[in-house]
């Protein structure tokens, strides 16, 4: 039974209430200023001329977090850089400037959804990585991954 001629969606809590509404016509386009800062969503570029630390294949293998599962570390030949797959997820890593360091662009499922600006830095023993600590699937505590194994499976499917 409708009561008004007026669109039911027009009618709200706040009006209810008696409160005037933070989101209105004007704001709801702007959201989330102007409370917050919009945040940049035009993404950023890779630098991909940066060469790696060390051979590629010293980062290869299988590397686990009790919590998070399995990831894999393999060299993509298409475009002879690292990538990282766990899950669903799939990422070509990019080297930085930092030692052991890289970021990850996003490709697959995931292409232009998830990338990973905060840099991927790996610790090593002696000369080869022994974990690998991903800020951007957790900032407040970042997940540290152990290395379980030398060698990336040959299709390693879903994983984590």
């Amino acid at each position: 039974m409708i009561l008004s001629d007026e669109p039911c969606c027009t009618v709200s809590s706040w009006t209810l209430l008696g409160e005037e509404p933070t989101i209105n016509e004007t704001t709801v386009c702007t959201y989330p200023e102007p409370w917050f800062p919009a945040k940049d969503t035009t993404p950023k570029p890779f630098v991909k001329t940066i060469a790696p630390s060390r051979a590629l294949s010293q980062y290869t293998g299988v590397y686990n977090h009790i919590a998070y599962g399995d990831l894999v570390m393999s060299i993509n030949h298409t475009v002879n850089f690292l990538q990282l797959d766990y899950g669903i997820g799939q990422w070509i890593l990019y080297p930085t400037q930092g030692q052991d360091t890289f970021v990850g662009e996003a490709f697959g499922l995931l292409y232009r959804q998830w990338e990973l600006y905060t840099e991927l830095r790996f610790h090593m023993n002696t000369h080869s990585p022994v974990t690998i600590v991903i800020p951007d699937f957790e900032p407040m505590y970042p997940p540290v991954f152990v290395k379980t194994s030398r060698h990336a499976p040959a299709n390693p499917g879903i994983v984590g």
